[in-house]
């Protein structure tokens, strides 16, 4: 199939239960994944909807039926609607934080799964919230940058998983609540997109869930700068955020605090630089 829209036009015969979706027509454009026929809509990840209403096994319902579900072992924000920008993030930037929320709820709903985030700089416009995990869930991207984050939205960059935002001032970029064995790694996280631009509160927090907080976490190849707070441990004064957090090779830059604690936790720094 071409793309979303044309998708959207198409009947697929009813003994057809996997079809492959084209997409990256255009920026923004949804697609490169496999994708099987449901019995409904799926409650997260990558889907669409053909204009048929058949269900597996060769029936049809009106309702319900006509939706597919990508069945691709790593996904990637790019599948629904993120665009990669080679350089600078610019003003009109498309806005990939929706695209970066689907793809977290997709893997996170299959209790454990794989990420990846190609190399690129993202804009963020709204706050992305890691929902609660079990064991194995990945988070990768091709690479950190010390030099492309030193200075707000470095096109020197090249070959690292940028993350920038371009939201409200003082709005958090990432929280993780009650994830357990989860991994971010290889990415950049900027707070600012230029010295005019609205600036993060806080690029990374690590919060809590109604049962407990995050734990088992690791953040592996972490760079962060530009923002008041790099990561922040509790939503706020004396929330537990979990135990055993270990960082390696976490840098942070030009943020007003690196680290702070809400309250006292288990957290291992291994290389964590500040700047």
């Amino acid at each position: 199939v071409r793309d979303i829209a044309a998708a959207a036009e198409i009947q697929v015969p009813s003994d057809t239960d996997m079809i492959y979706l084209l997409g990256y027509r255009q920026p923004g454009g949804r697609g490169g994944y496999r994708a099987v026929r449901v019995a409904s809509r799926p409650v997260a990840g990558p889907c669409f909807r053909t204009s048929d209403r058949f269900v597996p096994m060769g029936g049809s319902n009106i309702a319900l039926g006509g939706w597919w579900r990508c069945v691709e072992p790593v996904l990637h924000p790019q599948m629904v609607g993120a665009v990669a920008y080679p350089g600078a993030i610019l003003r009109d930037a498309v806005d990939s934080a929706a695209a970066f929320q689907v793809t977290l709820e997709g893997v996170m709903q299959a209790g454990m799964g794989h990420i990846h985030v190609p190399a690129g700089m993202y804009a963020i416009g709204a706050p992305i919230t890691l929902p609660v995990a079990k064991w194995g869930v990945t988070v990768n991207g091709d690479g950190f940058s010390v030099a492309g984050n030193a200075r707000y939205n470095n096109a020197d960059a090249s070959g690292a998983t940028t993350l920038v935002w371009t939201g409200k001032a003082g709005d958090t970029m990432i929280t993780a609540r009650g994830n357990l064995g989860v991994t971010l790694s290889g990415l950049t996280l900027v707070g600012q997109r230029d010295a005019d631009a609205f600036r993060a509160g806080t690029l990374l927090t690590i919060g809590n869930s109604p049962a407990s907080g995050a734990g088992q976490m690791l953040l592996q190849g972490i760079s962060l700068s530009d923002a008041h707070i790099g990561i922040r441990y509790g939503e706020s004064p004396g929330d537990p955020s979990g135990d055993n957090i270990a960082h390696v090779k976490v840098i942070v830059t030009n943020c007003d605090i690196a680290f702070k604690f809400e309250t006292q936790q288990n957290v291992g720094l291994h290389f964590a630089q500040l700047n």
